[in-house]
């Protein structure tokens, strides 16, 4: 695959200053497809190191934001995820990355809402609302600077938090209506 090469040539070319990026790329959006989600966990944590001592803050947050995504999904305690989140969001904030934060954020208020630690759910369905995020002004804040890409992000989270909750009519009628938006979108705009 295109992954293996590239890795393989960022390894013959031991080129350092764009090793975070291709680790960011390679483990985010193709390895996980094709390995063990868990087995890109360790690689995306050496791109987060690398990132950082190169200077490459922008990859160094996308590795650390993936790896704690991972975690998540691959079924890490969430006080430890909730833990590790904390700390890499402190990172972002003082790191000026907004934007990456802002995707952080969602995943984070999940997290906090599955431990029962903040969140609620209004019985329509799963409001990303807590000591993380508050769903409507994120949402504001998105649409205002044309974020689609993110903005998906909120509605993907919310129905994944509503099957969480045990919620599955609610959890699929949001994908639906998602979908719904998305098919009305012009044709080539990330939804």
């Amino acid at each position: 695959s295109y992954a293996e090469h590239a890795l393989a040539l960022l390894n013959r070319l031991k080129c350092k200053e764009v090793e975070s990026r291709t680790v960011f790329l390679v483990y985010n959006y193709t390895a996980h497809w094709s390995r063990p989600m868990q087995s890109c966990m360790k690689p995306l944590l050496k791109g987060y190191k690398i990132g950082l001592s190169t200077g490459d803050i922008q990859s160094a947050m996308y590795c650390a934001f993936f790896f704690c995504e991972f975690c998540f999904h691959t079924g890490m305690a969430l006080s430890l995820v909730d833990e590790n989140m904390t700390m890499y969001s402190e990172q972002m904030d003082s790191f000026g990355q907004w934007h990456t934060l802002q995707g952080f954020k969602l995943i984070h208020q999940v997290v906090r809402i599955l431990r029962g630690n903040a969140g609620s759910n209004d019985g329509t369905g799963a409001i990303l609302n807590g000591d993380i995020m508050e769903q409507e002004s994120t949402l504001k804040k998105l649409l205002d600077s044309g974020d689609n890409f993110m903005v998906s992000f909120v509605h993907r989270y919310r129905f994944v938090l509503a099957c969480y909750l045990g919620d599955y009519q609610t959890g699929a009628d949001l994908a639906f209506q998602w979908t719904d938006v998305c098919s009305k979108q012009a044709p080539g705009q990330p939804c």
